[in-house]
């Protein structure tokens, strides 16, 4: 759902929302949402109850704010109120546990702000990023905006709330408000990516999944090698996941980076000195800062290479879609000519045979004047399919011209040929075609063959011969095979 409508209506569309209506009668897009607020509210259960310090509850890693961004790009302002909602809900065991009125006035206030934060990182998607983030120049605009512009606001307004309500002193501000900057900044990042990496995902190819167990069991390895023996090798994970985003789709990169970042400041959470030792003065925000900045650059380098990957794939379309003919899916006479010129030299350099077949329908143009030219295409596919079922797999058949259709038979003398192309004229001839005024109609072609010899100084003089042949096969009466 959230795939199809993210690349339908966010990436053709513009302005990342998706068009339905959700009150009332769309009981499918409510559904959807409620079950993405679900997700949200999970996720700040997860970063108080994991991720959390005191005071106030603050977050390590608000991936909050990045499903929060999600949920605006889906369905616009009407997120608003479900992340409010969510975000109280998930605070409301605070109210219980302590002080019922000090801490409902920060609560509602923290949970308005986050959901402001969703709808403005909203409202700067479509007005700069309206088609995602799906070119590496897009990436600038997306640091600056969406993990620099939105969580500084953020990280702003929760800092002042804390203040006001007495959580925190003011020379601890500046401090708290650079790690609330960093976990926002990096809940969106993280969540966003995997966002965009399922909106561009391919088919799942088996090579692909070895690569990314390959992948995860690396980066395992490093990360419990950091957490037990030496800490420092943590900050491994950054060209190793570099490597993979080389190598990795996508969608594969996006959220196994996402997940293994997660994980690390799981493990931070857990115990904040595990990945520090005495040599080396790194504090727990600085850690949290070089994870942010190795995500983002996982993300570049990911963009990067996928925007690699759509330039080759579309430039091996374009030239496949060259080569064939696009209604018989033949190869097309540009294809042929260089084939032909290949075979023919092979056949100088070794002495071995081949054969070169030229053939058209009869009276075609008697076909397309009477039925039309859709009906001629339809002749033209079905003869097509057939020469296709009497070819070998070494065989070249392609379509050179109007009617006119060529094969090259490798390690092939003429009688071979003659005896293949004849199976291939009866079958013709004994197919019946519905014409469109529902009448049977037999269709007959006429072939000419020439084979190499020693004396041809060109693949062209041999190509001369075969229409010769067609001549005379089409002179004689047509329906039939001549050999040159």
């Amino acid at each position: 759902m959230y795939r199809d409508a993210f690349k339908v209506n966010y990436f053709l569309k513009g302005g990342g929302r998706v068009k339905t209506t959700i009150f009332p009668g769309n009981i499918n897009g409510l559904l959807n949402l409620l079950l993405t607020t679900s997700l949200y509210y999970l996720f700040v259960r997860l970063g108080l109850t994991w991720f959390s310090f005191p005071p106030g509850n603050i977050n390590l890693l608000s991936l909050s704010s990045g499903i929060g961004l999600v949920m605006c790009l889906l369905w616009g302002v009407r997120a608003f109120p479900f992340i409010v909602m969510a975000t109280f809900a998930a605070h409301f065991p605070l109210i219980v546990e302590n002080t019922f009125h000090h801490n409902s006035l920060y609560i509602i206030v923290a949970s308005l702000i986050m959901g402001g934060e969703s709808v403005f990182g909203m409202l700067l998607m479509r007005r700069f990023l309206p088609y995602g983030v799906s070119r590496p120049h897009h990436l600038l605009k997306f640091l600056l905006l969406l993990c620099g512009l939105v969580p500084a606001l953020s990280a702003l307004l929760i800092g002042t709330n804390l203040l006001l309500n007495g959580y925190i002193e003011a020379e601890k501000f500046i401090d708290l408000y650079i790690t609330l900057l960093i976990a926002h900044a990096l809940g969106i990042l993280l969540i966003y990516q995997v966002f965009t990496g399922f909106a561009h995902s391919p088919a799942v190819q088996l090579s692909e999944l070895n690569k990314l167990w390959s992948g995860a069991a690396i980066i395992g390895l490093i990360v419990i090698l950091a957490a037990t023996v030496y800490g420092p090798l943590i900050f491994l994970l950054l060209p190793v996941m570099v490597m993979m985003a080389i190598y990795l789709k996508l969608v594969f990169i996006n959220l196994f980076s996402s997940l293994c970042f997660v994980i690390v400041i799981s493990i931070m959470a857990f115990d904040n000195s595990v990945f520090l030792t005495n040599n080396y003065q790194f504090t727990l925000t600085g850690l949290i800062a070089y994870i942010f900045s190795s995500a983002l650059a996982v993300f570049v380098i990911a963009i990067q290479q996928n925007q690699i990957n759509l330039t080759m794939a579309s430039r091996q379309a374009w030239k496949k879609a060259a080569e064939r003919d696009p209604l018989t899916c033949l190869s097309n006479r540009r294809t042929f000519m260089p084939r032909l010129k290949t075979e023919h030299a092979r056949a100088v350099r070794t002495g071995r045979s081949y054969c070169l077949v030229i053939w058209d329908i009869d009276d075609f143009k008697l076909i397309n004047d009477t039925y039309g030219h859709d009906y001629g295409d339809v002749v033209l596919k079905k003869l097509a399919d057939i020469l296709r079922d009497n070819c070998r797999d070494i065989d070249f058949p392609a379509r050179i011209g109007g009617e006119e259709f060529a094969v090259i038979l490798p390690e092939c003398s003429s009688e071979e040929g003659e005896l293949a192309l004849e199976r291939f004229r009866s079958e013709v001839e004994s197919t019946r075609f519905i014409a469109p005024d529902g009448k049977l109609l037999q269709i007959t072609i006429s072939i000419g063959i020439a084979s190499f010899k020693r004396s041809y100084k060109s693949e062209m003089a041999l190509m001369s011969d075969a229409d010769k042949a067609l001549y005379q096969a089409k002179s004689q009466g047509k329906n039939q095979i001549h050999v040159f």
